[in-house]
């Protein structure tokens, strides 16, 4: 418990976006209840393409959100895309949001993990304001260990570890 936990969103767009005269993009993520998202790691890129190394910060063009009304711990998105100053935006466009979040002690431990789901809202209608929404989900597993030094059969007494956590 206490561990940092980075997440990826991506978000590619349709082949006949220039279509649209304007393009909605929402992420709307709901962390499981064994996760603290920690305030201020939200961050929105724009790459060129899904083959682009590097990309654009545009955290400021997005808006965030932990004030929600449907069931998610926070959203991040634009109402249009297409209509942002400084923004090109082509098919081939691709936003990476990434967000950071520490593991509490209500983490579930085991097989059954800790699921965080993502939905995708998006404009779905190049003649008109419809949207679509897709989830997707991700399972995040911890475990608990025990370790005990024996001589084989017994604990040995006054026995001592250190264990270090490999970043």
């Amino acid at each position: 418990f206490g561990d940092t936990v980075s997440f990826k969103l991506t978000a590619t767009l349709p082949e006949n976006l220039t279509s649209y005269e304007s393009y909605k993009l929402i992420f709307h993520d709901k962390l499981a209840d064994g996760f603290e998202l920690i305030e201020g790691t939200i961050k929105v890129e724009m790459f060129a393409d899904k083959d682009a190394q590097t990309g654009t910060d545009v955290t400021e063009k997005f808006n965030k959100t932990t004030e929600v009304s449907d069931d998610c711990t926070f959203e991040v998105g634009c109402n249009d895309i297409l209509g942002v100053d400084g923004m090109t935006v082509t098919k081939d466009t691709v936003f990476v949001v990434t967000y950071d979040a520490t593991l509490t002690e209500d983490a579930k431990i085991g097989a059954e993990g800790n699921t965080n789901v993502v939905t995708l809202e998006f404009s779905n209608d190049p003649y008109g304001t419809g949207t679509g929404k897709i989830s997707d989900k991700v399972i995040v597993f911890t475990y608990k260990l025990v370790i005990e030094k024996t001589d084989g059969n017994a604990p040995l007494a006054g026995a001592g570890f250190q264990l270090y956590k490999l970043d």
